[in-house]
């Protein structure tokens, strides 16, 4: 299965989805949207989720039908809590982007004043660190 790529081949940052459509109607949409947390996953974590979920979280089961052991099964599952905890914050770092991202594009299309602009980006920042 081909899967998105989730880093900028340039910079390593992380990549946004910014445009989605229709195969049947041909509607765009475009915006600022997030891939789920899991779609962050690689391969091999996607994997083992789906099988623990399955298996309804059994452990020895997990590592029964992935042929490994119970210390491996159990530290796998800790690496993708981990993974998933970390995207958590780096999604709330792009949201925080494209928020800003957002009040930027409004200014310069001239929908808002660059003292509105300003206070709203300074109300995203003073949420941010509150």
């Amino acid at each position: 299965m081909w899967r998105m790529p989730e880093r900028c081949p340039t910079c390593g940052g992380l990549l946004q989805i910014r445009e989605l459509s229709c195969t049947e109607c041909k509607t765009e949409i475009r915006g600022h949207f997030h891939p789920c947390d899991f779609c962050r996953l690689s391969e091999d974590e996607a994997t083992f989720l789906r099988v623990f979920v399955l298996l309804r979280g059994s452990l020895k089961a997990v590592g029964k039908e992935l042929g490994i052991s119970y210390p491996t099964v159990s530290s796998k599952l800790e690496e993708i809590i981990a993974a998933l905890s970390r995207e958590t914050e780096k999604r709330a770092e792009v949201e925080d982007t494209s928020a800003r991202g957002d009040i930027l594009d409004r200014i310069a299309s001239g929908d808002l004043s660059a003292e509105e602009g300003l206070r709203l980006l300074k109300t995203t920042k003073a949420k941010k660190e509150g």
